[in-house]
């Protein structure tokens, strides 16, 4: 058995499209034949089932987690950068980076629902980054919506030695999801 692959068995093209390009872009390995540690189909048969196109994005969610031996997420986390007039999103799940986006405020809170219906988890914690006039206006406009918090984003660049994302808006996103964890 292939070790932290994905197998495709699915007959629909546009389909297995959508999906052999959501895979790698989440860095996963996928084969064709052969074995592998899960199995992707439209059939039925699998370990993860897609029936359309609106399941792809959650479809490898789940192949992530299972991957990772899990069937969730324990912790997911999200943490907003906000600077005008792209706020950075990165999502981590069990201290992982999953994905990071640049979204502006009229498209954040649709965003976050849909991460946070994405990714299979037992808790989720969002931060804000509240340094900022602009971090306090996503902070209310979120809080209609979400259980946020705002957190201190001062120094979010210092002590990243271990942290290996280049892009520090992404990096501070990271650290601010942390930070909303411990609070």
């Amino acid at each position: 058995m292939h070790d932290k692959c994905v197998k495709l068995s699915v007959a629909d093209p546009k389909l297995f499209s959508s999906l052999t390009l959501e895979l790698r872009r989440k860095r996963i390995p996928v084969v064709t034949d052969g074995e592998a540690s899960i199995v992707i189909s439209d059939s039925g048969k699998g370990d993860i089932i897609v029936r359309n196109h609106s399941e792809v994005r959650r479809a490898v969610a789940r192949a992530l987690c299972k991957l990772e031996g899990k069937n969730e997420f324990n912790e997911l986390l999200v943490g907003i950068d906000s600077n005008f007039p792209f706020l950075t999103v990165a999502v981590i799940g069990d201290g992982e980076l999953l994905e990071a986006i640049n979204v502006t405020l009229p498209d954040l809170a649709s965003k976050l629902h849909d991460i946070v219906n994405t990714y299979p988890h037992k808790v989720s914690i969002i931060g804000v980054g509240a340094g900022n006039p602009y971090g306090e206006v996503v902070l209310n406009h979120l809080r209609k919506r979400f259980r946020v918090r705002g957190v201190d984003e001062r120094e979010t660049n210092k002590g990243l030695e271990g942290l290996h994302i280049r892009d520090k808006d992404v990096r501070a996103a990271y650290l601010i999801a942390m930070r909303a964890a411990r609070s």
